[in-house]
């Protein structure tokens, strides 16, 4: 049998007082571990758009607790679908593991509210309590123990710790603000928000990086959109290594097939519209247009107010002569994703990549030409160029 503390919430994102709180609970000696529960869809917070997805909540939590043995974590409510009810998980993990004694860890200000939690009585027949107690809120927090234990009979006791002017909606605002928030999580946390554009209010696009992410999963085909998460991750390993914006590298990568997911039809309207001039490869091979159309879907769908990331969504399929590291990156990433089929000498263009844009960009137009010179397919006149215009520099 096993005493486990239970530490639930939205961690969105978890912090530093969530893990000294952890640490305080397992320092009584009373429990074997401490267990961490991300929360997936939370009730009281079903409008709440700050709140990241349930995929980036569980991965900071994962970074942050990786180095205590006496941590764990579960999953049990992130792929759980729908809302997300404290009773219900309680007894979904005694169902699991009847031999446990399970204890959840709450604040002052959730007992003060503990009584209009889902089926209260229920939970209160099942579940034991420990309060963190917080400063300035003993009399409080001992007059409702009281009147819990005299009135519903639940398992309460009471652990005191000092106060952190620590919280998730603190350092979100700070993100939002572009002040640092090194003090308040582990440092991989805090990595892992900046390499994600967590909780930021970008100066390049009119929605949040997390909405922008939504609106694309919505758009496109799953192995669309899973590509294009690739893209992100190689673009932004690149703008690291080459000294370009990382953000505007995230949103251009993130977006550069946004066209994609629009109908014939659409495509047809929008480049009358806009009095986009077609090629003949994108006549006969209209898919290619998505490119062009890019720089329209991302303005006007997802709010994109930055040229840089607009022209390099534009030029990711043909390249273009004396194209900016931006351009580059998203044309490059676009073609060395982990998630292409195999392609010829890709991995040597990969390690290229690292060293030089300008030379990973010539080996791959001359893949391209090549391949569709092998299928006697129609070359676009800017595909052309580009290698004519980079050959050319390279002599």
């Amino acid at each position: 049998m096993k005493n486990i503390a239970i530490l639930g919430g939205t961690f969105n994102p978890i912090h530093l007082a969530h893990l000294s709180m952890a640490k305080y609970v397992y320092a009584t000696g009373n429990y074997d571990e401490v267990l961490f529960i991300p929360t997936g869809e939370p009730p009281h917070k079903a409008n709440d758009r700050c709140i990241v997805d349930k995929i980036h909540r569980w991965n900071m939590c994962m970074l942050a607790i990786k180095e205590y043995d006496y941590f764990s974590i579960s999953d049990i409510e992130i792929s759980r679908s729908g809302n997300s009810y404290t009773v219900e998980t309680l007894k979904a993990l005694i169902k699991e593991n009847p031999e446990n004694k399970y204890t959840l860890i709450i604040g002052a200000d959730s007992l003060m509210n503990l009584t209009n939690w889902y089926k209260p009585a229920e939970l209160f027949k099942i579940a034991n309590f420990l309060v963190i107690n917080r400063p300035g809120f003993e009399h409080k927090t001992d007059e409702q123990i009281a009147n819990l234990k005299d009135n519903h009979q639940v398992n309460i006791s009471t652990i005191n710790m000092p106060k952190m002017d620590i919280s998730s909606s603190r350092i979100r605002q700070l993100m939002s603000n572009g002040f640092s928030i090194g003090d308040m999580v582990p440092t991989s946390v805090e990595q892992y928000i900046i390499t994600n554009n967590l909780y930021r209010i970008s100066n390049f696009i009119n929605m949040s990086i997390d909405d922008a992410k939504k609106k694309l999963k919505i758009s496109l085909s799953e192995k669309k959109y899973l590509h294009s998460l690739s893209v992100v991750e190689v673009a932004v390993k690149l703008a690291l290594q080459h000294g370009v914006d990382v953000e505007k590298a995230f949103i251009a990568g993130l977006l550069h097939d946004c066209a994609k997911g629009i109908s014939r039809k659409k495509q047809d309207e929008l480049t009358k519209k806009h009095l986009i001039l077609t090629t003949q490869a994108e006549i006969d091979s209209p898919d290619l247009l998505h490119a062009k159309l890019g720089p329209v879907i991302a303005k006007e769908v997802y709010g994109v107010i930055d040229e840089e990331i607009l022209r390099a969504i534009e030029c990711h399929t043909t390249g273009k002569p004396n194209m900016t590291e931006l351009d580059k990156i998203i044309y490059i990433a676009d073609y060395i994703e982990p998630n292409r089929m195999p392609l010829p000498r890709i991995n040597c263009i990969r390690n290229l990549a690292n060293k030089s844009l300008d030379d990973a960009l010539l080996e791959i137009l001359k893949d391209t030409l090549e391949y569709l010179d092998n299928k006697k397919s129609t070359i676009d006149p800017r595909t052309l160029e580009t290698f004519l215009f980079y050959n050319k520099l390279k002599k």
